[in-house]
Parts: C-alpha cells; structure tokens; sequence
C-alpha cells in the first residue's frame, strides 16, 4: 500500500494543502522550520492515531482554528483506499475513519497501513533511557501482532488500577492482600508480552547483525539483546513462569506501598545494543551508534516485509545529513522496493537511484514548479 497524497487543513503552518506523492522516493525539502516533519506528523497521525512529537492535539490545530483534518489518500493494486483524521478543539475529540467508516478502537487503525519512521530521536536510541527503546520495539510488534497491542493496553490499565491501589494501602484506605489479584494478572500479560518481545528482538538481531557487517565491512559484529526486568525462563512452563513473576514482584511489595507505584513489570524492560562483546551505550562512538540505529531500522523493514509479505512506507525525517557518505549510500539501497517520504534542507543530499519526486516546502506552502 502507498501513498497517493495527503490533504491537510488547519495543521501546524498548513492551512489548506494537498501534496501528491508517487510510488517510489519523495523528497521534501526546504529550510528548517518551514513544515517539512509537518508533512511526516501528519502521516504519521494517520497511520498510528497519534503524533510521534510529545504533543497535545489541541497543540497541533492551527493558531486560531478549531479544528485539523488530514486524509491520507492510498493505492494499493487497482484499489483506493483513505484514513480520514479529525481533531475539534471544542469537543477535545479525535475520530478516525477508514474508508469513511469510522473505528472505535486504535487496534482497528494499527497494521491497516505499515510504516517506519526514521528520524533524528532514533539516532538516541541508543544513549537514553530504556523507555524510548520499548517504545520503539512496542510500536513494531504492534502492527504486526493485534494481539500485542491488545495485551499492552489491557497491561497498562491493570497497571494504572494496582497504582491506585497501592496509594490507598499507604493510606489506610485498602488492605495488602488485595494486591494479589492485580499482581496474578501482571504476571499473566507479562508473560505474553515477553514471549513476543524474546522473539521479536531475536529476529531484529539477526536481521541487524548482517546489515552491520557490511556498513562496518565486517569489523563490527552487532547484538542486539532483550533484558526482561522479570526473570523468563524458556525452559520452564508458563505456570512456572508466572510463580517465579508472583515472588519477584511481592518481594517488592512494601517498597510499592510506600513509593505509591508498580516497580516490576515489563513496563521496565530494556533492549540494549551491543558492538564486538561490548555495551554501544556506555562505550560506543558516535558513528557507531548510528550505524547501529541505521542496521536496527533496516532491520524493522525486513520483519514488516517477512510477516506482512510487503514492504512498508519509510518516513526519514531529516537524517540523511546526519549520515556519513556511506551510511547515506547503504539507505538509498534500501529504499529500492518501498515508498519513502524523506525530508531534507537541501535536496542535493538524495541521490536518485531510481524515479523521485522533488517538492520544495516554504511556510507551510507546496510550491509549485517543476523539478
């Protein structure tokens, strides 16, 4: 499935634009703050129901409006397809439509549409915390696996109830033992989660692993490892498991009651990268964090390729100048089978390999000229 255009109104400096794109490498370019990742956002909306900018989407509406809309126009085969995104600031309501049809749920829009976004935060991946690297790795499962998605949500709201509870045991308010319930069910969607997670991760490994070795021309061997903050054991049955995950987290029990929050759970799990037996994060260069982060996303577009049987759309938001003149020639080879939409300061920096589009952004405005 591609793109063919999107329509935007009242977004960010976009008052009123449409931008056609064709099958292959599109390019956005211009100077900075101008509205190129705009463009990307408003994609990535689309595709994943929210932005991947830490932001509110009363914060997104045009100053002044009350209301954005995009719709993301899509070809796939002889078929048309549309996702349709409308945010009121009023009635602080999004809704989402698929084919003018509209869904209830965000599991309803995640994997309608696969897509990878590469952009500056992922060259950080590796040097902050473990939250953004889950956040990564939850996001690729998710289009992939419904059923992740689903077990994460229902997670996340069983951790948000026992955070309570928590709270009014230190309060006085609820008794200890009926954390046992919550903790029963931690264990449980921990252990799915996990499973995916081990798998996933092994596969995003091996996949990276070749790819590193030709960027480094076989000098670097990267790994990338899964840190289950329980202890999961493969070899053990799944009621095994989820007792040894019962006494983990009681063994933290008092220290939750009076902190006020969960403290074990997959909500700290972390991935790390690995060069030649050696932590990237604590003894990596900076060229090599990249090029791992560059052989990580490479490695996202062959697992959505292997399980879907199609390449995603790649979105590249200003990274290209961020990369060395090889690292830059290795992504352009991986863009020959797929759509991209890549953004940039100056167009010179894409090389053609194949057709592209070229379409220079100035103040929100398309501006219309060949290229």
């Amino acid at each position: 499935m591609t793109i063919s255009d999107i329509e935007i109104k009242n977004f960010r400096n976009y008052e009123d634009e449409t931008l056609q794109f064709c099958p292959e490498i599109n390019v956005l370019y211009g100077d900075n703050a101008q509205g190129k990742t705009n463009i990307l956002e408003a994609i990535y909306i689309c595709v994943f129901g929210k932005s991947f900018r830490s932001v509110k989407d009363n914060e997104i509406i045009s100053y002044g409006k009350n209301e954005y809309r995009i719709t993301l126009n899509l070809k796939y085969g002889n078929n048309s397809n549309s996702i349709r995104v409308i945010y009121n600031r009023e009635s602080n309501k999004k809704s989402i439509y698929i084919n003018d049809i509209p869904i209830k749920k965000y599991g309803e829009l995640i994997g309608y549409v696969n897509c990878v976004l590469f952009s500056p935060e992922d060259i950080l991946m590796v040097k902050e915390g473990p939250s953004l690297r889950r956040k990564k790795l939850n996001l690729l499962i998710s289009q992939l696996k419904p059923t992740y998605l689903y077990n994460l949500q229902q997670y996340n709201k069983v951790i948000s109830q026992k955070n309570a509870l928590l709270k009014n045991i230190k309060n006085g308010k609820s008794r200890k033992e009926d954390l046992i319930i919550w903790n029963e069910r931690i264990a449980e969607i921990s252990l799915k989660v996990i499973k995916e997670r081990m798998k996933y991760v092994g596969r995003l490994s091996n996949i990276a692993k070749e790819k590193h070795l030709v960027i480094s021309e076989n000098k670097e061997d990267l790994d990338i490892e899964y840190i289950p903050f329980l202890s999961f054991n493969e070899k053990l049955t799944d009621e095994d498991n989820i007792n040894i995950f019962l006494k983990e987290i009681e063994k933290k029990t008092d220290e939750e009651i009076i902190r006020g929050i969960s403290l074990v759970g997959i909500h700290k799990d972390d991935v790390n990268f690995i060069i030649n037996n050696k932590s990237l994060k604590k003894y990596g260069s900076q060229g090599q964090q990249r090029s791992s982060v560059l052989s990580y996303k490479t490695a996202e577009i062959e697992i959505i390729k292997e399980d879907t049987g199609k390449y995603p759309i790649f979105l590249l938001d200003d990274v290209m100048s961020e990369l060395d003149p090889k690292r830059r020639e290795m992504m352009m080879n991986e863009l020959k089978s797929m759509q991209a939409v890549i953004t940039c300061t100056e167009k010179e920096i894409v090389k053609e390999k194949r057709q592209a589009k070229f379409q220079e952004i100035i103040a929100g405005k398309l501006q219309k000229r060949k290229e």
